[in-house]
């Protein structure tokens, strides 16, 4: 039974190549077609991978995938930027690249599909796990990830793959050693908002590197880590934590859920409280020198920090988040390790990114408290 077929690029290695194949990457048609549905006296799970040069002419090659000595990763190539590979008992037998990310993953799927039949569990029926699709880079495969797919959910602190043939733990993340979540803007349309970055700090279980998901509700799942983020900086117990609303987010609007024109949608650029979409609200607070000030505004995509004055010179603005549900403002000569949670005091304003409480040390005992609901 055929369940998948179409024209994609195929190429084989070097070592397969014969006068009756072809050389480097050409389109050909490709089938993916289920051998046996059953797991019977030891016998796993088989799929029949075809290639013909067109839709009714005889195989070229042909290989039986086993489920036990198959794996399905992507592969770095000059020529082609969304290949695969289909590795057969440790040895790759064949590469296929679709014409954009999209296109390779739905190739992939198929075969993940048929091979590893993933278990329909109650949290991905209500939404609450992410289908997720590692796009293999060297950083991945030295943290022992390649080819790892599967459900990407937010549990308590923590952000987890887990495999969706045996909802097993493949690896978790604690978000707050998570330096920061984006969402690439691509130049294909069905790209966009499925590309999810994540840049681990050198603390996280994988080490400093980048990781890159496919994940089709990647626009979901970075709502549902931001919601984890408003519920970490209320101090809230991991028990605690509600999907409710992430469960019934509705389609939004396009001025509201757009992917911003500077290039990535990242869930730390949002703010991390609630926020009306109304235009932006500020508060100012005056200092010592009538020469002084500070405003702070809550936008959208951020908390902008503007200050002028003697009060302030060269030091730096920091924003901080304490358990009392307000913000501090405070102004110091050195950041302590999170430089990255401040913005430096310039004439003009400057995004600061509220990740958690930032230890400081007061330059002038200079500290103002400022509750939510008034720069809401």
């Amino acid at each position: 039974m055929v369940i998948k077929c179409g024209y994609v690029d195929v190429k084989l290695p070097s070592q397969d190549r014969k006068l009756s194949t072809w050389n480097g990457w050409k389109r050909k048609w490709v089938d993916i077609s289920q051998v046996s549905s059953l797991q019977q006296r030891g016998r796993s799970l088989e799929v029949l991978l075809q290639v013909r040069n067109h839709r009714n002419s005889a195989p070229i090659v042909q290989w039986n995938l086993a489920q036990e000595d198959t794996v399905l990763f992507r592969a770095a190539s000059h020529a082609r930027s969304y290949a695969f590979c289909v590795q057969l008992n440790s040895r790759c037998c064949l590469y296929l690249a679709g014409e954009f990310e999209t296109q390779s993953q739905e190739w992939m799927s198929a075969l993940r599909a048929l091979l590893w039949p993933p278990l329909l569990l109650d949290q991905t029926r209500m939404g609450l796990k992410f289908e997720a699709s590692l796009i293999d880079t060297a950083y991945s495969k030295r943290a022992g990830l390649l080819g790892a797919y599967g459900g990407l959910l937010v549990d308590g602190n923590k952000l987890v793959l887990k495999n969706p043939h045996t909802d097993h733990v493949i690896q978790e993340w604690y978000l707050h050693t998570i330096a920061r979540f984006q969402l690439i803007r691509s130049s294909c349309v069905d790209d966009n908002g499925k590309i999810l970055v994540i840049d681990c700090g050198s603390e996280s279980s994988t080490g400093k590197g980048q990781l890159f998901f496919y994940c089709p509700e990647g626009q979901r799942l970075v709502h549902a880590i931001r919601r984890t983020l408003n519920a970490m900086l209320r101090g809230m117990k991991p028990e605690h934590y509600s999907w409710r609303d992430t469960i019934q987010v509705q389609e939004k609007s396009s001025s509201e859920c757009a992917i911003p024109e500077k290039g990535v949608m990242c869930a730390l650029d949002m703010p991390l409280f609630t926020v009306d979409p109304s235009p932006p609200a500020s508060v100012e607070i005056t200092l010592r020198s009538p020469n002084s000030h500070l405003s702070i505004s809550t936008f959208d995509s951020g908390i902008s920090v503007s200050s002028s004055g003697p009060d302030f010179s060269d030091s730096e603005s920091v924003l901080v988040a304490d358990d009392n549900n307000s913000l501090t403002v405070s102004t110091e000569e050195q950041v302590r390790p999170y430089s990255e949670c401040s913005a430096s005091s310039r004439r003009h304003s400057d995004v600061c990114i509220l990740r958690e409480k930032v230890p400081v040390q007061l330059r002038r005992s200079k500290s103002f408290h400022v509750p939510l609901h008034c720069v809401q």
